[in-house]
């Protein structure tokens, strides 16, 4: 064997041992070291939840809300707890908010006392539960407090656990998901792997790497429910991932979605499958927000248009409908939009759109022509052209010397543009004559445009366009029933009635005294109800009052703040905006195809000409009957003259 052998295999040798003997150093110390945290733990069973609450929960919140036993072990570190403040949820005194519990639970109270006002969400909550009907008690009473929050971190214990408190992890923590508490740490020791951290993830297998899968189990429609559980270390790692983002994708998670068909923004198509047959700017939205986390919808559909199938919370806290389902969590979200309003047993989303309501009503018919003619000027016009023609009038009979009918017909002619026989000698009344005349030629040309105009131009009756109209004329008003809420005039509110359907607009066609309040978008679909009799239009008012469009989802659902950033990016990158305006051209296609169907081209007719020729029998009315004036005045004015010429033909002879 040569030297450099030898050396190799001492080298070797050397390096083998010493890696042993390092191995059984680092062993021996974590051993010595869990043993350690153990002893700790058992003297003071407070140390490590108050090594978690100070190193990973308070950076950022000074609150922290302490239920059940976690009041009585916490409260023994007085350097803790006089740096803190704290809320407390007692087994002591379960009732004294027994008020804003009612609050939360009777619709009536919770609008008449305002108890929303008190709510102070906290972020930081410590549970100590002796079993799981107990830490069920807790979260029940954590719920009916005005500092629930559901999105707040939580961190959990069993005290009275012997041996190994480890085996509560699964309960503990499915009892906080069924809660719908996500973000929470169950803290236990093992005997063999000392204190160790437990958390889930019930929507997808992703998990950051110091927590490890422990087991999986069946949640919703056999989705995997994951435990997860890591080491408790004390130093910076404790909190590095200790609580992370569990909904920013679902891995086909069930979602249960109810959605109506409400054209236009709610449509279905046959011929797709799956999240294709969703049409329309609602049905755009969740097709896009539930593709983008990868969830997998159930969807109840409801093909007919009833109007009340949206749902609504009576006065007595009972919910109907959709927004009833969604209320009591038999559905997670409602897919068609709502107003946002005061809510109560269930969410909103963030607003993604703004609509508003309209007012439908029978159309009020159209000004007839002559109706038209006497409206062209406005009534202050007519009297300044009277002041005119009265001043004018004094001016050639008093001032000229003009007899009444010579000055009467020459208003006429100048009003008709005709030729003036004898004008005045004076240059000032020959100037005023002629302001008078430009004045009144000004006045004819508009006359005559406006008449040009009658041809082409369709002048509507005043219709039903706000509420004050609607309270003039004293219209029975239908609606959604939810819609009482918003209304806050006592006088509109006595004349509001519920409907479930759509079906009363044909009501509205045979009876003029009955309106339709609905949003602006919905009530489209009905402009061409009537078809194309001009007697039988439907009349949509503008908007009368603006409102903004969310989502009703379940209460305190673990989704609610992904799909309101999911909401906000489709909002800010112009999307739903895109597919309403492609929703409402579809509409405006369909309405503009059927009324070229039916034939609503206007031609003009014979018919369309008879104002004119009204106007020109009455113009030879006015011509015959100055002529006879004209006549009469001559007539007058020769008896006279020939009356005059006896009389001096007799005092001639009698002088003689």
């Amino acid at each position: 064997m040569s030297q450099y052998t030898l050396i190799f295999l001492f080298v070797l040798l050397h390096i083998i041992s010493g890696s042993f003997g390092t191995f059984k150093t680092s062993w021996e110390f974590d051993n010595s070291r869990i043993l350690d945290e153990v002893t700790i733990y058992l003297k003071q069973p407070f140390h490590l939840q108050i090594n978690i609450l100070r190193s990973c929960f308070l950076n950022n919140f000074t609150t922290i809300n302490l239920v059940g036993d976690a009041i009585k072990i916490l409260s023994k570190d007085r350097d803790f707890t006089e740096s803190r403040t704290f809320t407390l949820i007692g087994d002591t005194r379960p009732n004294y908010l027994k008020n804003y519990a009612l609050g939360l639970s009777d619709n009536r109270i919770y609008k008449e006392k305002g108890y929303i006002i008190f709510a102070h969400k906290l972020w930081i909550f410590v549970v100590c539960g002796s079993s799981k009907p107990i830490l069920q008690l807790q979260f029940q009473r954590i719920k009916t407090s005005m500092w629930w929050n559901h999105e707040g971190r939580y961190l959990i214990w069993d005290r009275f656990a012997t041996g190994n408190s480890c085996r509560n992890a699964y309960p503990f923590l499915w009892t906080a998901w069924k809660a719908n508490v996500i973000a929470t740490v169950f803290l236990c020791v093992d005997p063999i792997e000392g204190p160790t951290l437990y958390t889930f993830n019930p929507y997808n297998e992703y998990f950051p790497k110091p927590w490890k899968e422990v087991a999986r189990y069946e949640g919703r429609k056999g989705h995997p429910w994951i435990l997860l559980k890591r080491p408790y270390r004390k130093g910076k790692k404790l909190c590095r991932d200790l609580i992370f983002d569990k909904t920013r994708t679902l891995d086909g998670y069930h979602v249960r979605v109810d959605a109506m068909k409400l054209i236009p923004t709610m449509t279905f198509d046959d011929n797709e499958t799956g999240l294709d047959t969703l049409a329309g700017e609602d049905g755009m939205i969740i097709k896009e927000l539930w593709r983008a986390l990868n969830g997998t919808v159930i969807m109840s559909y409801e093909r007919e248009l009833m109007i009340n199938r949206l749902g609504f919370i009576d006065p007595d806290g009972t919910g109907y409908g959709m927004l009833g389902d969604v209320a009591v969590g038999r559905q997670d979200m409602g897919g068609n939009s709502r107003y946002a309003m005061v809510k109560w047993n269930y969410e909103l989303t963030q607003p993604h759109a703004i609509s508003g309501w309209c007012i439908l009503s029978k159309h009020r018919g159209y000004l007839t022509q002559v109706t038209k003619i006497i409206s062209f000027f406005r009534p202050e016009i007519v009297m300044a052209l009277f002041a005119v023609c009265l001043l004018t009038f004094i001016k050639l009979n008093v001032f000229l010397g003009q007899g009444f009918f010579p000055a009467l017909l020459n208003i006429l002619r100048i009003i008709l543009a005709v030729s003036v026989p004898r004008l005045p000698k004076s240059n000032a009344a020959k100037i005023y004559l002629y302001c008078v005349s430009l004045l009144f030629l000004i006045f004819n040309a508009i006359f005559q445009g406006h008449m040009a105009s009658l041809l082409t131009v369709l002048i509507s009756n005043s219709n039903i366009d706000n509420f004050e109209d609607l309270k003039k004329n004293k219209l029975s008003l239908f609606g959604f029933s939810g819609f009482k809420e918003f209304i806050d005039d006592p006088e509109v509110l006595k004349l509001y009635l519920g409907s479930g359907s759509f079906g009363c607009v044909n009501e509205i066609l045979k009876n003029a005294s009955t309106g339709w309040l609905g949003d602006c978008l919905h009530l489209t679909n009905f402009m061409h109800k009537g078809g194309s009799d001009p007697n039988n239009k439907i009349h949509i008012s503008p908007q009368i009052k603006t409102l903004a469009y969310s989502f009703a989802v379940r209460s305190d659902w673990p989704l609610f703040n992904r799909i309101n950033i999911v909401i906000q990016r489709l909002r800010e990158a112009g999307l739903i905006e895109l597919w309403r305006k492609q929703s409402m051209e579809k509409v405006y296609f369909e309405v503009m195809v059927e009324e070229s169907e039916k034939g609503t081209v206007k031609v003009l007719n014979i018919s369309d000409l008879t104002f004119s020729f009204q106007i020109l029998f009455i113009g030879y009315i006015v011509a015959s009957i100055t002529f006879i004036l004209e006549l009469l005045v001559d007539y007058r004015k020769r008896r006279n003259k020939v009356r005059s010429i006896k009389r001096v033909s007799m005092r001639d002879r009698v002088r003689q």
